[in-house]
């Protein structure tokens, strides 16, 4: 509201001051003028004759016309005086103004300067991270003959590696360790999945037992309940590297299936923790790269995702999955 008004009282002054211009000193000059042939014209018409020569004719006539003429000059300079001031008034608003906007544009210059050094270091960390990733290698074999794959293919082999070594390990130890929990109200695909495993992949040897026998166990209580009386500390390491072996994704998803959600947390946190123990070499640069990044994001004050989001695009599908494992293990 207080803006409005002295935007408003703002234009009518520019509109006063446009519109008078210097007529205020030709009319003070006219008027003045005027004024004093008028008091001296009506002094003569009254008084007619010659010029005195008597001193006291003179006092007499000055004194009539500054009598007349005092009081309204005073006028007048008063009305100049009020002018004067209005004019400088507006002169000081219009350097005030001046000197806003000066600010308003060192402070835009400023922050032009700060983005643009800014996004000077924000792209040489991108070209950094994008090094990092190119120059990432893993030796492999493929049909037997050694392999170096690199870039970013390396991240798809190390989420299988991930995946398939450590993940899937996990869930059968908790298998191994818990049959009865697993076993309880299982699907029927992940049973003829493991009775298969059991009675066709040497799942009964691992065991130390005969088929016979295990399926006489079987009958008399449940397969969960067999399995559990047949599992000892000696023999569960081989089941375990049994079960792995014929039907580990199978049962890496019975039991993530069956586990609450802090347990799937758990699962995949200690998965992950093996990974990089294992492969942490080849990974640990990376995330410490791409936190650098992303906390230079967030130390310099931008709070527009514009710049998370570039980083992030940067990153392919199995790169974004590391992360979330990275994200979720204790290593954080």
């Amino acid at each position: 509201m207080e803006n409005k008004m002295a935007e408003k009282q703002s234009n009518w002054e520019d509109w006063f001051l446009k519109k008078i211009g210097i007529k205020p000193l030709i009319i003070a000059f006219v008027v003045c003028g005027a004024l004093f042939l008028l008091v001296v014209g009506a002094y003569v018409w009254n008084f007619r004759g010659g010029l005195s020569s008597a001193q006291d004719v003179w006092g007499q006539f000055g004194d009539y016309v500054g009598g007349v003429l005092n009081p309204l000059l005073s006028l007048f300079t008063i009305f100049g005086l009020l002018l004067t001031i209005f004019i400088q008034r507006k002169q000081v608003l219009d350097s005030k103004e001046q000197y806003d906007k000066s600010i308003i544009r060192a402070e835009q210059a400023e922050s032009e300067i700060r983005r643009q050094r800014f996004e000077s270091t924000f792209f040489e960390l991108l070209h950094t991270h994008d090094a990092i990733v190119n120059g990432t290698r893993i030796n492999q074999f493929y049909d037997s003959k050694p392999t170096v794959v690199e870039g970013r293919e390396c991240y798809k082999i190390m989420h299988d590696l991930f995946f398939h070594d450590q993940y899937v390990g996990v869930c059968c130890e908790a298998f191994v360790d818990n049959v009865q929990k697993y076993l309880t109200q299982p699907s029927s695909t992940f049973v003829d999945k493991l009775n298969i495993c059991l009675f066709g992949n040497l799942g009964c040897s691992s065991l130390g037992i005969t088929p016979d026998v295990l399926q006489a166990n079987i009958r008399a209580s449940s397969l969960s309940e067999a399995l559990k009386g047949s599992l000892t500390k000696s023999n569960a390491p081989a089941f375990y590297v049994t079960i792995k072996g014929a039907m580990g994704f199978h049962v890496a998803s019975e039991v993530f299936s069956k586990s609450s959600p802090s347990e799937q947390l758990t699962l995949l946190s200690e998965a992950y923790q093996r990974f990089y123990t294992e492969k942490g070499f080849l990974i640990g640069h990376y995330f410490r790269s791409l936190f650098h990044a992303l906390s230079y994001i967030r130390d310099a004050g931008q709070e527009d995702e514009f710049y998370s989001d570039m980083l992030r695009a940067q990153l392919s599908s199995f790169e974004l999955v590391m992360l979330f494992y990275n994200c979720i293990s204790n290593l954080t």
